[in-house]
């Protein structure tokens, strides 16, 4: 085959960078398997092998930079005629490989013997995204039930199972399997695509070939790894040059530890998750909490135990076949109760399908008399979970999730620990705010957006000393927060508008502070600086209860939130934004791509969840603390929750706190520097020198001023020697080294 440089067609989202590299390991593979956007890029690596060298260099999406030397290697530099090699697995690829002992394949492939020619290989990866979780977790169930090679495509799954169902019924036999752990912890992990490639040009391909699969062979286990011949030649070549995938490793699934295992020479164990929405990927310093154990202050109330009504199944029946839905009897699956609701998992009846049942939602709910019932796809294949309202909801209090062994638990390994509720069968939610860095919390009144600003708010305090934490409260109403003032982490509850947007611009002078810090001594981020500092840095959480009032008198703050958004989180600063009314005008684009979790209660109308979610919701909220979230990298797109109470008596509350300040007492840690706000000419010519942009028009939207007030700055840039006017415009004069100073 001969290589060409002719384009691809399909270009990627993010260029990529090939680096040289001389020593491969763990913290350089983790660089991508760690990020947030492992899912976006296309990582890799490559290796050259000749009888006289060994070259290797590593391919890196644009958003990793890496301190490494460019490479020139490339497919095309050494190739004429060769033969073309890919991977696939020979099993489902729910099936795990064996990930308890490193293969170390660079090096192995480093070391395999060539007397003549030369070997190219590419091994391209990056995390899956999407619901993919829910399509091994399908396949992993109809394997369960017999079908020893589910498809990956449902149609063809579902043949394969009404076949088996019938060999099953006519010969009486026992298709049924047990689970098997390590397939569920695959599942469990992230799950990446994965393609190498091997281009081999020698007489001795086929005792190369023999290598190479012996060293795969390491990996067999419930999957093993199979090399074949490539026909496609052509696009072969394209997607090698490219390094982009083809198409039919979308639907191949590797686990991390796989990764990992098939990868390095010497796998360090990692913290393992905790069956919450979000799991700490951080390593967290030693804790030096000296506020331990102090959940007995809140008020501990036990709710009475409630039987599962389970008459609502025969309504639901008599109204599905009284819509013409269906004519056949109900099986339902399970009945399960939460705090807020009922879950019903019915099989979708063999002479109806999902969108029937759906579309006739509305007519379903007048029938049974309930606007509030919902449904969405079940949990298990061919099934649907309906949500019925209980006539008695249950009050959870927050004291119970924080004394519960999964939450003692989850709090060993998370760093900024939170609890978010029950789900809607009653099991525990918790989260890591570092995990999901900034988070916006919508909510009319009465929804139950304050008890859950409340709640974050005290498990934080709970968790974490006034020396690993402190916060900054924004109160535009002056009547929510004001209860924290005198708690030791919390160093300022601000209600004036003026000083709120002071504070934030200051954020973003402690954010590239800290950056400063960590660049003198070596380290990435507020984890590595707080292990190698005898002056460990506190997360600062920044909390905003109604960001409505600062952006009506203040529009300028959205510049602050997406500069904050963009990089504040590994110097340790966290936003926690909230509103009652989220329109377009509050949150903007802008703030809402910054945000990138969000926590709903109840809203107005449907046009406000779209507004938080860029689209609708498949839930009626029911307020009172019954809401949705969108995590991102969450395997489900919505999760429902019901959030806690410390209490529904308002006095317990303040009992509660004045009990926590006296037992914390008062703290030494200072909190960040103030800043006086910065001037219009001042943000001006930020502005101007990192965007280049000269034009009056485009700088007072990023202003947000009157278009008057920016050609007076203007005028005053000239006389500084910033920018001349020439006609009706600007041209910036002003030097590299003037401009280099105002750049972030």
């Amino acid at each position: 085959m001969i290589f060409s440089r002719k384009k691809s067609k399909k270009q990627h989202k993010y260029s990529q960078i090939v680096y040289k590299l001389s020593d491969f390991d763990q913290e350089l593979l983790g660089k991508f398997m760690d990020s947030e956007y492992s899912s976006e890029g296309v990582f890799g690596f490559e290796l050259l092998k000749t009888p006289s060298k060994v070259e290797s260099s590593v391919v890196s999406p644009s958003f990793i930079r890496l301190d490494l030397p460019p490479s020139s290697l490339s497919p095309y530099n050494y190739s004429t005629q060769s033969s073309c090699y890919e991977i696939e697995l020979e099993n489902p690829s729910f099936l795990p490989l064996y990930s308890q002992s490193p293969v170390n394949l660079l090096g192995e492939l480093s070391n395999v013997e060539i007397n003549n020619g030369s070997m190219f290989v590419q091994v391209l990866f990056s995390e899956h995204k999407g619901k993919w979780r829910e399509k091994l977790i399908d396949q992993y169930e109809h394997y369960l039930q017999g079908n020893e090679n589910p498809s990956s495509i449902t149609g063809v799954r579902s043949m394969q199972t009404k076949f088996l169902q019938l060999i099953d019924k006519v010969g009486d036999f026992d298709l049924a399997k047990s689970h098997i752990e390590e397939v569920e912890e695959k599942i469990l992990q992230p799950n990446y695509r994965m393609e190498i490639r091997f281009l081999i040009e020698s007489t001795e391909e086929q005792q190369i070939i023999h290598s190479v699969r012996e060293i795969f062979a390491k990996m067999n286990f419930f999957n093993e790894i199979v090399l074949y011949k490539v026909k496609d030649s052509q696009k072969f070549e394209e997607d090698m040059y490219n390094r982009q995938f083809a198409p039919f490793s979308k639907q191949i699934f590797y686990s991390e530890s796989e990764i990992y295992s098939l990868l390095l020479s010497k796998v360090e164990q990692k913290a393992s998750a905790s069956s919450v929405i979000a799991e700490s990927s951080t390593p967290e310093p030693t804790k030096t909490v000296s506020n331990d154990n102090l959940t007995y202050l809140l008020p501990e109330i036990k709710s009475a135990p409630r039987e599962i009504d389970t008459s609502i199944s025969k309504s639901l029946e008599k109204t599905l076949q009284g819509l013409g839905i269906t004519k056949s009897k109900l099986k339902i699956e399970s009945f399960e109760q939460g705090a807020t609701l009922q879950k019903i998992t019915m099989v979708i009846p063999k002479d109806t399908n999902y969108m029937k049942v759906e579309k006739q939602l509305k007519n379903i709910q007048a029938n049974l008399g309930n606007e509030a019932i919902s449904m969405e796809i079940g949990d298990k294949p061919s099934t649907i979970n309906f949500y019925v309202p209980c006539d008695n909801r249950e009050v959870i209090y927050l004291r119970s999730l924080l004394e519960s062994e999964q939450y003692q638990e989850f709090m060993n390994e998370a760093v900024l620990p939170f609890i978010i509720g029950q789900d809607t069968v009653g099991n525990p939610l918790f989260a890591d705010l570092q995990k999901l860095v900034h988070i916006l919390v919508a909510g009319t009144t009465g929804s139950g957006k304050s008890v859950f600003i409340n709640n974050i708010i005290t498990s934080l305090i709970l968790a974490k000393s006034p020396q690993e934490m402190i916060m900054y409260l924004i109160d535009p109403k002056q009547v929510e927060l004001q209860v924290y003032e005198g708690i030791p982490h919390v160093k300022d509850v601000i209600t004036d508008m003026d000083k709120a947007a002071i504070t934030l611009n200051s954020l973003v002078k402690e954010m590239e502070r800290r950056y400063s810090k960590f660049a003198d001594v070596g380290v990435r981020d507020i984890a590595g600086y707080n292990k190698k500092s005898n002056n460990p840095l506190p997360y600062i959480i920044t909390i905003i209860d109604e960001f409505a009032d600062i952006m009506c008198t203040h529009p300028q703050v959205e510049s602050v939130i997406q500069r904050l958004g963009q990089k504040a989180r590994a110097s340790g600063i966290h936003l926690i934004i909230a509103t009652q009314r989220p329109s377009v005008d509050v949150i903007t684009g802008v703030v809402k791509s910054n945000l990138p979790s969000t926590f709903c209660l109840r809203l107005k109308t449907s046009t406000d969840y779209r507004t938080v979610f860029g689209k609708g919701i498949p839930y009626n909220l029911l307020g009172n603390g019954d809401g949705v979230a969108a995590i991102e990298g969450h395997h489900k797109e919505f999760e429902r929750f019901q959030a806690p109470v410390i209490s529904l008596i308002d006095d317990e509350v303040t009992a509660m706190l004045d009990s926590l300040k006296e037992q914390l007492g008062s703290s030494d840690v200072e909190g960040m520097e103030i800043c006086e706000p910065e001037s219009n000419l001042d943000r001006l010519k930020r502005i101007i020198a990192n965007t280049n942009e000269n034009r009056v028009t485009h700088l007072q939207k990023e202003m947000k001023i009157r278009s008057e007030d920016v050609q007076g700055l203007m005028v005053e840039l000239a006389e500084e020697g910033w920018v001349e006017k020439k006609g009706r415009s600007y041209v910036i004069t002003a030097t590299e080294d003037e401009l280099n100073k105002w750049k972030d």
